[in-house]
Formats: C-alpha cells, structure tokens, sequence
C-alpha cells in the first residue's frame, strides 16, 4: 500500500487547488478500484488450493436437500426417483473383477474394456442415487463393488506401454490407458459420494484408497511423466489429455493435496488457450465424421473442470465464461448446420475413410458421454439464449442423462425436476 501513501504524501505537502485535488481524487480512487478488482479475480493456478475434499462435481449434501424439498409429495416422489434411479440389487460382474485392461485395435475396444466402461458407469450412477437420494441399497451396491475390485488389485496389472503414445503408433493403447485412468476418475467420484454409508468401514475404506493411490501412481502420474518430456506433442491439449487431468485434480480433492490441484490446472488452461474465435476447438473439430460428436465431448470435459472448480469456491464461470458460451454456441451452430464444421473436419484427425460432410449425430438420440453436460448448463444459466435452443435438443422432460466423465447420472445431480419445456 506505500503508493497510496506517496498519493496521500503528495496531497498534504503542497497547497491544493481544485484542480489538484481533483487530478488526486482520480489518482486514489483509480488506484483503489483496482485493488478491489484484483482481490475479486480468480486466483493464479499456482496459488488455487483445495477447499472441499469431499465433493468433486457438485455438492451432494445441498443437491440431496434440494431434492428432499421436492420430493414432498408422492408424485414429486416418484418423479425424482424416476431421474435418480432406485437400486435393489447390487451391480452383476462377469466373472473375477479383470487384473489387466487391454484394448484391441485403435477405436476397436475388446469385450473386457466394454465391460469395464459399462462398470464404470453402473458405479458412478450407484454413487450419485446414494449421495443424492440416499438410497441405501444403491449406497450398499456400490461399496461392495469397489471393496471387491480393491480386494481383486483390479486393473493394476494393465502394462503402461508408455512408447504406445509416440506418433504414428496405434491407438489401443492409448485407449486402454484412457480406460484405466477414467476407471480411476469414477471409483475417486463414487468414493467420495459413499464414504460415510455404514458399509464403507474404517477397514474398507482404507483398503479402496490404497487401491486407487496404487492405481494414480502408477497410470495417471505415468501419463505426466510422459507429457513432462512432449511439452509441444499435440497430446498435450487433447480430450486424451484432459481426462487424466480430470482424474489428476478429483485425486488432488480427495487428498487435499493443493500442490497437485494446482498442477492439474495447467492440462485445463493449455485446452482452453487453444480455443478459436468461433468457439471451436482443434482437438474436436477436426475428427472427420465425428467432428461433431468430438466438440460435444470437449464440451463434457470442459464443463466438469469448470463446475469442479465452482466446487472449490473458485468462481471459473466468470474467469472463462466468454469462451466456453462460444464453445457452446459453435457446437449448437454445428447441430443446426453441419456445414459450419466441415472446414475443421476435413482435417481427417479420425474417421479416416469416411465422409466428413455426413456428421455423427447419434448422441441426440441415445443422450450419453458428450451430452450429459447440458443439464449443468441449463441449471447453471437458466435465462441464457442457448438454454432454449438446448432444451430443444434434450426435447422433453423425460431425458435422462448419465455419463461417469460426468457424475454418473447428470439428470440426478443437475436437473430441475420443474423444469418446462416449451417445445
């Protein structure tokens, strides 16, 4: 504060006129009001730290009394049960939980890594009803299933292949790596959403987190130490990248290391300094056929990092609100006329072979992975111009939407039960 000082030194020294008191007044009250407006701005990564180390996505406890409020009549009931779900019956496995995930040919997942995903998403939905509407059995489920896949070391034999990421290499691996690392992701999300149901025991709850430090350690801090030595590797801003920044920072959280919440950021920010005027991004925009279909996906990434940190108290929708709005804005202009994407998607980054001009719309329909972001949006900017026309996309009040990139069932964690519609 030593400038306000001199300003106030310079103003009792000499005789004032109006004039120079005026000039002075300006001085101050500039000098003020940009003080104030620095201590408002998001701080640098660097000096971010982790404030809630028991939520990652949204806010279980407020979520749950939102929903208990609505639920006080046996229709609201019924109405929030039908977008959370009720489970009476615990998760059915194939077989032994698998020791090792490999994937097959680029884009061409084996049956196991299948299974895998589809666990995944079974659990995270389990942890969301429980956290959410404080269904027991679902609660019970999902406890039991992470108790047995820790007990199996799960996943921790799955070989790291690291040099499966140099160019021109296939893709499976990368793939299978991505699997583990999202596995990682869900079983961190679910822990947290179940950790204080009776089942989860001193005794439980330590032999899961061990399972999943065992399985940060060595796949998600392995993709760093690959990415430390390729800082220029068009990996390094890619939704393959970002996954495992998502499960870097739901790690951070759950172990209130500040350090490495501050590290995950960075995968964030390089994502976002690659943004386009349009709102378009290279990584989604230039896959061929599924250009589309990528942009939706670099949306769910982008929106889970950005509500993550709404959780901790950092208010990133006012930092990168301008860009995001553009993202979203170029992802409905690509629904409404996929011409505006083909000068990106000629690019051919995938789907090689295939048409870029007839676009992979299939999300619209089955309302999974890259478009489970939308309800966040629509509860987050209810009076937006784009809720309109997203409202239109998700087409009545019946959608459901689940994803575990984002918290499982996002319908159960976002929506607005009252929600109208008026298409």
């Amino acid at each position: 504060m030593d400038f306000l000082k001199d300003l106030f030194l310079e103003a009792i020294r000499v005789p004032a006129t109006g004039e120079r008191m005026m000039k002075l007044s300006l001085k101050i009250g500039t000098v003020i009001g940009a003080t104030l407006l620095a201590g408002c701005q998001t701080p640098s990564p660097w000096e971010m730290k982790v404030t809630n180390s028991e939520t990652i996505l949204f806010d279980a406890d407020k979520r749950s009394s939102q929903v208990s409020n609505f639920s006080s009549s046996e229709k609201s009931k019924e109405t929030a049960e039908y977008f959370c779900g009720s489970y009476k019956n615990p998760i059915s496995t194939t077989g032994s939980p698998p020791a090792s995930m490999k994937a097959g040919t680029a884009y061409d997942y084996t049956a196991r890594a299948r299974e895998v995903e589809w666990w995944m998403k079974s659990l995270t939905k389990l942890g969301t009803t429980y956290a959410v509407m404080k269904d027991d059995n679902a609660g019970r489920s999902a406890v039991d299933f992470l108790v047995q896949w820790a007990n199996a070391s799960a996943l921790l034999e799955t070989p790291t292949f690291w040099a499966g990421f140099e160019p021109g290499t296939s893709g499976a691996t990368r793939n299978a790596l991505q699997v583990v690392s999202i596995a990682t992701y869900a079983a961190i999300t679910t822990y947290l959403n179940i950790k204080n149901h009776d089942a989860m025991t001193p005794e439980n709850s330590k032999l899961v987190v061990d399972w999943i430090d065992r399985l940060f350690s060595k796949y998600t801090a392995g993709h760093y130490r690959w990415y430390a030595n390729k800082p220029t590797h068009r990996r390094m801003w890619d939704n393959s990248r970002l996954k495992i920044d998502l499960t870097y920072m739901a790690y951070a959280i759950m172990k209130g290391d500040d350090e490495k919440f501050q590290f995950s950021i960075q995968g964030f920010l390089k994502y976002m300094d690659k943004v386009r005027p349009d709102g378009s991004h290279p990584d989604g925009s230039g896959r061929g056929s599924r250009a589309i279909w990528y942009t939706g996906l670099t949306l769910i990434i982008t929106t889970s990092f950005l509500e993550i940190l709404e959780n901790q108290s950092y208010p990133a929708y006012d930092q990168y609100g301008d860009q995001y709005h553009k993202m979203v804005d170029f992802f409905l202009d690509a629904i409404d006329d996929p011409e505006v994407i083909y000068p990106y998607a000629k690019a051919m980054l995938v789907s090689k072979g295939r048409d870029y001009r007839v676009q992979d719309l299939s999300f619209l329909e089955i309302k999974h992975t890259n478009i489970a972001w939308v309800e966040a949006f629509v509860a987050r900017f209810p009076n937006h111009p784009n809720t309109n026309r997203i409202k239109k996309i998700m087409g009545n009040t019946s959608s459901v939407y689940r994803d575990y990139l984002f918290g499982g069932n996002a319908s159960c964690a976002f929506r607005d039960f009252e929600m109208t519609f008026d298409n």
